[in-house]
């Protein structure tokens, strides 16, 4: 790894782009292998013989998960304390999930939800054990009515009480009071999320909930980063990157665990993080790029420079990618964590 100017000028280090031989928990996607069965359960043989074991895998553009015996999995799963759903046939579902009498919401990554979140313009609450909650809840101190079909009811009184445009139950008809917030989002507005703060634990459902948010509110600032990107591309001689959302949130994801553990490095716990978060993620992201430093005014485009002047990041930076993904995440010490995600 270079270090060097670089490093002391903003702490940043380049990763090893992956090498084909690397073992690595990032799904793969299958070509022409072939379903088999035995009396326990059914396995993906790939052409080579081989098939996936302890991780996800793409086939026919549907992601299934191998135990490490190799054999496809069904219902619920938990990864890195994150909940899927696994149909009867072995797909991860994606979507409102219905279980008896209990609905759920799965991701578009497949990871279930909880909190709140916004579907179609209506606002929905799940519980910690992702089950949709209905009728009156009490979140963030404050009280919210949500119809028999989960949505949150706003501008109408229920049973008697008033609730504003936010949802909120108000003591008069003016509707002004606050909005609620639980793990960094809001109910009945924008998000309120504007800094990560340091040192503080959180779990992969709290922190991938975060990078949402981080997401829609800083998305022009990575947006304008990921054009400088692609200008440093083109100058390159390369094709411009695709600006991924999927991988864009892996690696605000990555920010977001950097910041709440409080280290700066490509690996935790002695585990290739980009690893942790392809899984989480159900993605394949080969090589990735990591930096911070005092926010200005054009923060986006100082990380930019730092990496291009790095060969190490500037290999990665004009690599034989097709997409990235961009992570702009501010701390509490008005630090900017800058991350880039390849594949």
């Amino acid at each position: 790894m270079k270090r060097g100017k670089f490093f002391i000028t903003i702490l940043a280090i380049a990763l090893l782009t992956f090498a084909p031989g690397i073992v690595s928990m990032a799904p793969q996607s299958a070509g022409s292998g072939e379903w088999k069965k035995n009396n326990i359960g059914w396995w993906y043989e790939n052409t080579d013989g081989s098939y996936s074991q302890n991780s996800w895998q793409k086939i026919n553009n549907v992601w299934y998960y191998f135990n490490g015996s190799g054999y496809m999995q069904t219902g619920w799963i938990k990864l890195y304390n994150i909940w899927y759903y696994l149909r009867t046939d072995g797909a991860m579902h994606t979507g409102w999930l219905k279980l008896g009498n209990t609905w759920y919401y799965l991701r578009t990554d497949g990871a279930m939800h909880t909190g709140w979140i916004q579907l179609s313009g209506k606002w929905y609450y799940l519980d910690s054990s992702g089950a949709m909650k209905t009728g009156w809840i009490q979140s963030g101190g404050k009280w919210y009515y949500l119809y028999s079909n989960g949505a949150m009811a706003v501008n109408t009184t229920i049973d008697g009480y008033y609730v504003n445009s936010n949802g909120a139950w108000v003591n008069n008809a003016s509707g002004n009071t606050s909005t609620a917030t639980t793990s960094g989002t809001t109910a009945g507005s924008s998000v309120s999320v504007t800094t990560i703060s340091s040192n503080v634990t959180r779990d992969w459902t709290e922190i991938m909930a975060l990078a949402d948010s981080i997401y829609s509110q800083y998305y022009n600032e990575i947006k304008a980063m990921h054009t400088g990107l692609n200008e440093i591309r083109a100058a390159a001689g390369k094709s411009a990157l695709e600006l991924d959302e999927t991988l864009t949130k892996s690696a605000i994801a990555r920010g977001i665990h950097m910041i709440s553990y409080g280290y700066f490095s490509h690996y935790y716990n002695n585990e290739l993080h980009i690893n942790v978060t392809n899984s989480l993620y159900n993605i394949d992201a080969r090589a990735e790029n990591i930096a911070y430093t005092t926010k200005t005014s054009d923060t986006g485009a100082t990380l930019n420079l730092n990496w291009k002047n790095s060969s190490g990041h500037y290999a990665n930076m004009i690599g034989s990618y097709t997409k990235v993904g961009i992570a702009y995440v501010p701390n509490d010490k008005n630090q900017i964590y800058g991350v880039q995600l390849f594949k």
